[in-house]
């Protein structure tokens, strides 16, 4: 039986974008016949810390030893039960099991892997974005040049890669349409509008979006809006917007086809999945100009507006003044973003790994 190892660059207690990419994989491998197993550190940069924060990771991995639920994604991600999953003090090649394939997931682990030896099995980095806010650029491209080979998700990744290492492939993120998808008995509520809140704000912008939010409410006096993220609903938050923490992905769904507006004002992203997510379900998608949006076509399968929120405002008064491009905008997102499929993808990595 042939087995995979991927290496996290922490726990996942909560929803991380690139973790459930990691874990849809998994689940594809070990319905497959793989031996899988996911190795999380307590602590991720062990050499460059510290003494005392070496002293409460230590800690920390003792106390989750004991409280599992503390990095375990099960209350958040159906991953199978089968995959074996260690908790670890840090990324030590010690603490790696062997394997035929292993993978870096983050550019952190991916210094990690590059140094571990040939039984630890052959090597693989999963760049699941241009992750310049995690290190300091020239390292970060360093690990674009170590000896492994490199799957992209994105066509801005493929071209980025290129430039250090010809030896990548493109692998495009899959959606699962048995869990995302228009319900028919939910009706779309006027001038509702739809964002994951962040406390990332330099990454994110939901604040910087929020602010402009509650302009267009001056206008719109009905106007909703549906937030959804993993803090506590923020105190200063205005009583017309409705939270949900953590939503689980029956009730995530719902929402997705209440919303006529998705938002992701995100300055960042590798491939940003809730607006594709959103997208599946049926609902028209407002993003913004970022190659992590790359698959919103501006006025085909969804609208963009300036990667700085600069015309936010005015794009989505657009939106709500034109219900037909709206409908126009909802149907061919969804049809497009239905060839976008996890077992196509599982497919291309199984091929990958295995040639």
């Amino acid at each position: 039986m042939r087995q995979v190892v991927f290496i996290l660059p922490s726990g996942s207690a909560r929803p991380i974008g690139g973790h459930k990419v990691v874990f849809e994989y998994a689940n594809k491998l070990i319905e497959d016949g793989f031996k899988v197993s996911i190795v999380m550190p307590a602590v991720l940069k062990w050499k460059e810390i510290s003494f005392q924060k070496k002293i409460f990771g230590i800690l920390r991995y003792v106390y989750f030893n004991f409280k599992k639920n503390r990095y375990l994604p099960y209350s958040w991600f159906n991953l199978n039960k089968k995959i074996n999953i260690f908790w670890c003090l840090n990324l030590s090649e010690k603490n790696i099991p062997k394997s035929d394939y292993i993978f870096a997931t983050a550019c952190e682990t991916a210094e990690y892997v590059a140094e571990y030896n040939k039984d630890k099995g052959e090597k693989f980095y999963l760049i699941q974005s241009h992750e310049n806010w995690a290190m300091e650029e020239k390292r970060l491209y360093a690990t674009y040049k170590k000896p492994m080979k490199k799957i992209v998700i994105s066509k801005f990744l493929k071209n980025l890669i290129d430039q250090y290492d010809k030896n990548n492939t493109y692998i495009e993120n899959g959606l699962d349409n048995t869990k995302f998808f228009k319900i028919e008995n939910i009706k779309k509520e006027k001038n509702t509008l739809m964002m994951l809140y962040h406390s990332d704000e330099k990454v994110k912008q939901s604040k910087k979006a929020l602010h402009i939010l509650e302009k267009l409410k001056i206008k719109y006096i009905d106007l909703k809006l549906i937030l959804f993220g993993l803090p506590e609903r923020p105190k200063d938050l205005p009583e017309w917007i409705e939270y949900h923490k953590m939503p689980k992905q029956d009730l995530l769904v719902q929402l997705y086809n209440r919303a006529r507006i998705f938002i992701s004002p995100s300055l960042i992203e590798g491939w940003a999945l809730p607006p594709a997510e959103a997208m599946l379900s049926g609902t028209c998608v407002c993003v913004t100009n970022i190659p992590g949006h790359e698959y919103v076509e501006h006025l085909k399968t969804g609208y963009k507006v300036h990667k700085n929120l600069e015309n936010l405002y005015e794009g989505l008064d657009f939106l709500l003044n034109n219900e037909n491009i709206i409908e126009n905008l909802e149907k061919n997102g969804q049809n497009y973003i239905s060839n976008f499929n996890w077992e196509n993808s599982y497919q291309k990595l199984k091929t990958y790994i295995l040639n």
